[in-house]
C-alpha cells in the first residue's frame, strides 16, 4: 500500500468489494491505499488500515451519539465526532483543538468536511443501492495535515454509519 499523502491528489474511490460484508477499500486507480472493516455485521466498531498505520472507530451513546477515533491499541482519543440529530451532520473535534464541520444533503448523497470558514477539506459523493461506493474529492488545503491518514477513512466510516441509520429507520403510521 502507498501512503495516503502520495495519492490524495489522484482520483480516489471507496468501494465495497463483497456485497454482504462490511468491509471497504479506498482505491487510487487499481491500487488499494486504505481499508475499513467492521468487526461484526451490526456493531459500530471498525478498524481502518493504510500504509500510515491503523485506527479504530467506534460510535457510543444513544441520545447524544458520538464516534471516537483512536490509534489502534492506544487508550486516548485522537478525535471525537458529535452528531447533531436535528441537523444533517455534526462536528468533529480534533485532539489538537481544531474542529471540522460535517454536513450532508437531504439524500446523504454528498457529505462534506469543512472548516468553520466554509473551506471544504474533502467530500464524498455516494453511489449505489446494494453496494456502498463513493467518489472522494480532496482539497489541496488538506495537504500536510498529520490527521489525513485517519481522517479520510473516518469520514467514510461516518458515511457508512449514516447510511446504516437511514436504512434501518422505520416509519410507523
Amino acid at each position: 500500500m502507498r501512503q495516503l499523502a502520495e495519492v490524495i491528489h489522484h482520483s480516489l474511490r471507496w468501494t465495497q468489494p463483497r456485497l454482504f460484508e462490511r468491509s471497504y477499500e479506498l482505491q487510487s486507480g487499481t491500487d488499494v491505499v486504505a481499508t475499513l472493516s467492521f468487526r461484526s455485521a451490526f456493531g459500530s466498531l471498525a478498524t481502518a488500515r493504510s500504509a500510515d498505520g491503523a485506527w479504530t472507530f467506534k460510535r457510543v451513546g444513544f441520545w447524544r451519539a458520538m464516534a471516537t477515533v483512536r490509534a489502534e491499541g492506544e487508550p486516548g482519543d485522537l478525535a471525537v465526532f458529535e452528531h447533531n440529530t436535528w441537523q444533517s451532520g455534526g462536528t468533529l473535534r480534533l485532539a489538537g483543538g481544531r474542529s471540522i464541520l460535517v454536513t450532508t444533503n437531504l439524500w446523504q448523497s454528498k457529505i462534506e468536511f469543512r472548516m468553520s470558514d466554509d473551506e471544504v477539506l474533502f467530500r464524498y459523493k455516494t453511489e449505489g443501492f446494494l453496494r456502498q461506493e463513493a467518489e472522494l474529492d480532496v482539497s489541496p488545503s488538506l495537504e500536510g495535515w498529520a490527521e489525513t491518514p485517519w481522517l479520510l477513512p473516518f469520514g467514510w466510516y461516518l458515511v457508512v454509519m449514516m447510511h446504516q441509520d437511514s436504512s434501518s429507520a422505520v416509519i410507523v403510521p
